[in-house]
């Protein structure tokens, strides 16, 4: 667009604008939406209900100021919640002028100021680093460093206090009730900060005699009536009696004075009880209990704590202070900072603050309601007086107080309605979008019926000062329907039944229900207009939203046990993630081994496998009572040195035991010499954990979980987070501050699986289906042990030196009474939310006892005229003046549960798989037969299928066994690595977990595991063993049972018969065969054998991994490295079996700095042995090879295409066949 055109747009908007004109917005919107985007030369504050398009509005709004009013780009300020939505706001804006065919603008777009207010602020600091005193390079501390940062110049500034300050630090130690003060002045400090003030500024009063004077005067009146009512009752009344002791007991109180109060009066106060008497007297009693005498504890305490306050106050502030100059010295912000300086920037150089007035002629913020005052006052500052050319005001917020629901992170609603007066008294405009474009009517209309009685009368927002609730007026057209939209399912107990199984209940029938939905086909998408209108509901198309996360792996239980795919877009979040937590807990006990918490924790868990009976075995014999009065109490981790004293433990619990215990030995050498990221992948790579997690339900996502960990872990290290004990520090820190880092995005979200995600993470977001669950908790309050507000200041609880018990004051009970005043608004609009992110159909599930209800179920059922205690509820009711209807689900007891059955592969799907294309499988519930026309054939596959590898070459660990795949054949490896593909094996899928090379060349691969575990756990100890048939052999025998228990009873997934005398009598020949030879000879006469040795090495910047069978040292210096081979077809293999060999030579070289001396093959059903070469010239066309391997893992955009099939004579028994065939 040219200058002059710039020019004319610009004085035709201000002409328009002084004759009180509107620009045309480009697209058809309502009326309240056009005025909206088109109302210039006020401030405007627009109320957007859910669903009522602002986004658009806000879109709309910017595009017309750039294509109408003439303004560049850059003169716009645009403010959102989420860096997500900043970019999502970008993006419409740029197609929005691409369609209006407006280039320049669209690229412009890129470098807007559209963004988070931090972000604002950071750029604002950067561009004006010498004024605002800052390195232009200032790094913005994370919430977990800000946090650890604080806590250390906090605990710094404690024990400065006990030195330099002995007073005040008595009383913040003695006679401040609190458990944590560092803990709680980061909170505190927090909250002070977001409020606008300095901890200087927190008002303390630092006399309350007034108040103390009036309360004893209305106790003294108050007990003057109660004499003079006395006077005219029996002197044998009862009643009498009881108050005269009242009377005698309060007689102390005639005539002290305010401030002569000591703790004694307060101590000797009386309780008082009502039980037996009557009218005027009782009416006394009472007001004097619950009223005076409780208001004249509160006061007295109040006056206690005075001092304390004040010391409270300075610490807080010198605690600032000295955050401050920490954070100076490190050249970093945190993110309050942002805000702060951007303020006192703005304060110091009016020049600087006029001229961002002009840059920015209009200033859009999005969710307003979800502001504080820090940010308010900023926008204030930005925003002006008269900013505007023709001396109009430019700010353009929208937001919803119905929604307004992240008061934990200091949103304060009350900014914004306070925004609103603002507005209407210096001559701007409120305008209302109540209209919804979401959700059916039916939708509607129920969500009108609840919060009308929620905030129609007596609900929080008319509480406040200005009544903001407005009921919703659906604004889009839908298709007839059927069934009822809205859905409620209650899970009903017995009395005194336990909570937990009532909600599994819940948990099950919704999960029944989801299934039936999408089994029947019974609902449909009924919005016109769409791409995917009039196909029936599948489980894509499900919300499970959660208040809480408290008991969501009850329904995660309820959708696996029925087959229902599903995702968990975010629960607590990353690290509070069960295999995280797994992992945490691990490099815990690495960090301090006799933490036996973390240790019973640990030994549960996959790394260690063991099951309750064995813990409990385990800690009775190290705590069990020894004789009378004397307990042992030897740590658990040295009592695993005892297990064979422990006959309550079998055998296989027992190697996994001493397994863990060697793996605990190793990582713990290993903690100093690795950095924290390297000690995770190879606490990975040896356990395969997170391998085994992949092939979990859900396992996809908890794989990428752990991937992210490791990724964030480097990137702790680059701060400078150096250390265990300081890492495991940080992640506490944001585990304890709430940070929520998201799980790790997987494509699962997009597939046809049903959300999980909790109602905070759904706002703003809308699904044709919505269920909420857990309806049947209220929501639990935990106090801090120091409460603020703005009005109030601080509330504390005070020491009771005669009791020792916490006292409350008068501030503290106000400050409470305020803060569970705003927490059950926000719990109101918490629901609001979730109840309007439905589209097509809406579910509220719930669980509830005749003794336990919730707040929520209970206004559900008042909407519905129904009671919870009715023993016969209807299955449809009818609510609405529209007369809707609403279908009824009751559950009183277990769930059925249906199980999933295997789907068969097509030959087209098979094609995909080939091409690498997704593949979408349906659910057959067990027990039903396909239907004859069914186009699968005889292969059955799960219905959840593990999930290829997409991470690149230096972040995923290569194991040996896999690269020997490639080499033996390309296709088998793509469908086992790339795609990640299940293994088929006689009709049966086997997921392929097997130890080494077995990669189906004959029917007895499957004693190759076997036969390796019947090698590690039997190890003779001299030549003369060997005189004994090996089939009769007693200590043989064991390790072969005990091999066979281990590795056959899971193949397939399904119980295994009993070990056979046949199979048995296979490996013990195996195992005799190698040890009549002369490498088993030469194995027992060394000086130093290590068996199962697993191994992790960078190869030319890629890890390695593997597991060595078999390393000895026959003089004690120098390897022989040696690997058992099940196979009888040693020909068929042998240049496989090189190639792997070498890469055992190159991590026995990188563990011990030199090659082995020998390289050996060892056939076990023949007893030969072959040796490899490992010579110079045989490496080097190892690393040849290896560099051709990586450079065709970086081609697998052409899918199957680039990895070509050998076919050789193992095809017949490759369990990957029948995806060729």
């Amino acid at each position: 667009m040219k200058d002059n055109d710039v020019r004319r747009g610009v004085l035709s908007c201000l002409r328009q604008i002084r004759r009180g004109e509107q620009y045309a917005p480009t697209d058809n919107l309502t009326p309240e939406q056009e005025r909206a985007v088109g109302t210039l030369g006020k401030d405007l504050c627009v109320s957007a209900g859910a669903g009522s398009g602002k986004t658009g509005v806000l879109v709309e709004r910017f595009v017309g100021l750039v294509s109408e009013g003439g303004l560049s780009v850059s003169k716009i300020l645009c403010i959102t919640f989420t860096e997500k939505a900043a970019g999502e706001m970008k993006q419409r804006v740029a197609q929005k002028f691409k369609s209006l065919g407006m280039e320049q603008e669209r690229q412009e777009v890129e470098f807007a100021y559209i963004s988070t207010i931090d972000s604002f602020c950071s750029r604002l600091l950067r561009e004006n680093a010498l004024e605002a005193g800052l390195d232009p390079d200032f790094t913005i501390l994370e919430e977990y460093e800000a946090s650890s940062l604080q806590r250390d110049m906090a605990e710094e500034l404690l024990a400065q206090w006990e030195e330099t300050n002995p007073e005040g630090y008595m009383l913040l130690l003695e006679e401040l009730h609190c458990r944590d003060l560092a803990e709680s002045s980061i909170e505190l400090l927090a909250k002070i900060r977001s409020s606008g003030l300095h901890p200087k500024e927190i008002l303390v009063k630092d006399d309350v005699s007034p108040e103390l004077t009036e309360t004893l005067k209305g106790t003294n009146l108050c007990i003057k009536r109660i004499e003079d009512l006395l006077a005219n009752l029996s002197p044998s009344s009862r009643q009498r009696e009881k108050a005269e002791k009242v009377v005698v007991k309060l007689r102390h109180l005639k005539d002290v004075r305010a401030e002569d109060l000591q703790h004694a009066h307060i101590a000797n106060l009386p309780e008082i009880n009502l039980s037996g008497i009557s009218s005027d007297l009782k009416e006394n009693l009472k007001t004097l209990r619950e009223d005076l005498l409780e208001r004249l504890r509160r006061l007295y305490w109040e006056g206690v704590t005075i001092r304390t306050k004040l010391a409270l106050r300075e610490f807080l502030s010198q605690f600032l202070q000295l955050y401050q100059e920490e954070k100076r010295k490190r050249s970093v912000l945190d993110f309050s900072d942002l805000i702060e300086r951007a303020i006192n920037l703005l304060q110091t150089f009016p020049s600087l603050r006029e001229e961002q007035r002009d840059k920015f002629r209009h200033i859009l913020v999005d969710e307003f309601q979800d502001t504080n005052s820090l940010q308010k006052t900023l926008l204030e500052m930005l925003k002006g007086g008269k900013a505007t050319p023709d001396g109009g005001d430019n700010l353009f917020v929208v937001g919803d107080a119905q929604q307004s629901i992240y008061g934990f992170r200091y949103a304060d609603l009350e900014v914004f309605l306070e925004h609103k007066r603002q507005t209407q008294e210096r001559g701007g405009e409120i305008i209302y979008l109540d209209r919804n474009f979401r959700s059916r009517p039916e939708i509607i209309s129920f969500v009108n019926q609840v919060f009308r009685g929620y905030w129609g009368c007596r609900g929080t927002l008319q509480r406040a000062p200005t009544t903001d609730w407005r009921p919703l007026v659906a604004g889009s057209s839908f298709a007839p329907k059927g069934p009822p939209s809205v859905e409620l399912l209650l899970a009903s107990g017995e009395e005194g039944e336990n909570m937990e199984e009532v909600r599994r209940v819940e948990a099950r029938l919704l999960a029944s229900r989801i299934q039936e939905i999408v089994k029947n086909r019974g609902l449909e998408i009924t919005r016109p207009n769409l791409p995917k209108a009039a196909r029936p509901i599948t489980y894509g198309d499900f919300a499970i939203l959660f208040r809480s996360t408290t008991d969501i792996k009850l329904f995660e239980a309820a959708l696996e046990e029925m087959g229902i795919p599903f995702f968990v877009v975010s629960g607590k979040g990353l690290y509070d993630t069960r295999e995280i937590i797994d992992l945490i807990n691990l490099l815990q006990l690495i960090d301090n081994p006799l933490d036996e918490v973390k240790l019973a924790a640990v030994l549960r868990s996959p790394f260690a496998g063991i099951n309750d009976r064995t813990l409990f075995w385990l800690a009775h014999h190290a705590k069990h009572k020894e004789k009378v009065g004397a307990y042992r109490n030897t740590p658990l981790l040295v009592q695993l040195d005892g297990l064979a004293s422990i006959p309550e433990i079998d055998l296989t619990q027992k190697e996994r035991l001493l397994r863990f215990r060697g793996l605990l030995e190793r990582l713990r050498r290993l903690k100093e010499r690795l950095s924290i990221a390297s000690l995770m992948e190879g606490i990975l790579a040896e356990t395969q954990y997170d391998s085994r997690v992949l092939a979990s339900p859900n396992g996809r996502q908890s794989y990428a979980n752990l991937r992210k960990f490791v990724e964030l872990t480097r990137d702790f290290e680059k701060r400078e987070i150096l250390g265990l004990p300081q890492f495991l520090r940080a992640i506490r820190d944001l585990r304890v501050t709430e940070t929520r880092e998201s799980e790790a995005p997987t494509d699962l979200e997009a597939d046809d699986v049903v959300k999980i995600l909790t109602i905070h993470k759904a706002k703003g977001l809308e699904f044709p289906v919505v269920a909420v669950a857990d309806m049947g908790r209220d929501p639990r309050s935990y106090p801090a042990d120091i409460l603020f507000s703005k009005k109030g200041g601080l509330g504390l609880k005070i020491i009771n030196p005669l009791t020792n018990r916490p006292e409350v004051t008068a501030t503290f009970e106000g400050i409470d009474r305020e803060i569970r005043g705003k927490e059950k608004g926000e719990e109101e609009r918490v629901l609001y939310v979730a109840l309007t992110r439905a589209q097509e159909h809406l579910i509220l599930s719930g669980s509830f006892t005749r003794r336990s209800r919730s707040e929520p179920l209970e206004r559900i059922a008042e909407t519905l005229n129904i009671s919870l205690d009715s023993a016969d509820l209807p299955d449809e009711l009818t609510f609405g003046e529209e007369g809707y209807k609403l279908r009824l689900g009751v559950g009183k007891g277990s769930a059925r549960i249906v199980a999933p059955l295997s789907v068969r592969l097509s030959s087209e799907e098979r094609e995909k798989i080939l091409r690498g294309e997704p593949l979408t499988l349906p659910v057959i519930a067990r027990g039903e037969a396909p239907e004859q026309s069914h186009p699968y054939d005889t292969t059955p596959l799960p219905v959840t299928m593990p999930i290829p590898r997409q991470a690149s070459q230096r972040d995923y660990i290569y194991s040996a066994t896999e690269i020997m795949s490639y080499h033996r054949c390309p296709r088998l490896y793509y469908f086992r690595y790339k795609l990640g593909l299940p293994s088929i094996e006689s009709g049966e899928l086997l997921l392929t977990d097997r130890a080494e090379d077995e990669l189906g060349d004959s029917p007895w691969a499957r004693l190759g595991t076997a036969a390796h575990r019947t090698l590690e756990l039997y190890r003779p100890s001299s030549r003369g063993v060997l005189q004994y048939a090996p089939t009769t052999h007693r200590g043989l025998e064991e390790a072969v049972l005990q091999a066979l228990k281990e590795t056959l009873p899971s193949a397939g997934g399904v119980p295994a018969t009993p070990a056979s005398q046949e199979q048995m009598d296979v490996l013990k020949g195996w195992v005799h065969n190698f040890y009549s030879s002369r490498e088993g000879q030469a194995v027992m006469a060394s000086k130093e054998v290590r068996h199962e040795m697993p191994f992790l090495f960078n190869y030319s910047g890629t890890p390695l991994r593997g597991k060595i069978d078999l390393l000895f040292s026959p003089e004690g210096r120098g390897w022989c490295l040696l690997d058992f081979k099940s196979s009888s077809n040693e020909s068929g293999m042998l240049e496989s079996y090189a190639i792997q060999m070498r890469l055992y030579s190159l991590a026995v070289r990188a563990l011990f700095g030199v090659f082995p001396e020998r390289s050996t093959l060892f056939f076990l059903p023949r007893g030969k042995a072959v040796d490899v070469d490992i010579g110079p010239e045989a490496m080097k066309g190892l690393d040849e090879w290896l560099k051709a391997f990586f450079e065709a893992e970086e081609k697998t955009s052409n899918g199957a295409t680039a990895f070509p099939a050998r076919r050789e004579m193992g095809c017949r028994w490759c369990e990957y066949g029948k995806y060729c065939r």
